[in-house]
């Protein structure tokens, strides 16, 4: 079964392609590094922490919910990734892996995978549409005057 706490073989096959050292330079002069972008970010779905259980944990434990066995099975084939964590690389892959881990074989789930295209823009299409309400433009922060107040500024504007 594949671990929560690793890369499948074709992920670390991936994962060793890519620039280590590449760094991205925020704003407000925060540097972060891919590597914390592409695998230790995503890895948090899938480990268990003091306050949320792992993302397949969570699937598994709702069917599992279902007392009625023709509804377990309807739920389990109706699991839908959408919004836009699930354009992640590899998630649907490793949340198959983990969910038939998990079941050990007693259901197979089908996970069904929402508009790949509109979910890698789902958060621009949503703040192109937050923009063009007249009421936000009040809260909308200009280079400059991040430049000359910094982060400060967003704790006045955007209560």
């Amino acid at each position: 079964s594949a671990s929560a706490s690793t890369l499948s073989g074709a992920e670390n096959k991936e994962h060793s392609k890519i620039d280590k050292n590449k760094v991205f330079q925020l704003p407000d002069g925060t540097v972060i590094s891919d590597e914390l972008l592409r695998y230790s970010i995503p890895e948090q779905l899938f480990a268990a922490n003091a306050t949320n259980p792992p993302i397949h944990e969570l699937v598994a434990s709702v069917s599992e919910d279902v007392n009625n066995t023709e509804l377990r099975k309807e739920a389990l084939n109706s699991i839908v990734l959408c919004g836009g964590v699930s354009a992640l690389k590899g998630l649907y892959e490793r949340l198959s892996a983990e969910l038939m881990a998990r079941l050990q074989k007693t259901a197979r789930p089908r996970i069904i995978v929402a508009g790949y295209e509109e979910r890698t823009n789902f958060a621009w299409i949503g703040g192109s549409i937050v923009a063009s309400i007249n009421d936000f433009k009040p809260m909308f922060v200009t280079k400059k005057e991040y430049q000359e107040n910094g982060a400060k500024l967003l704790d006045k504007k955007c209560p």
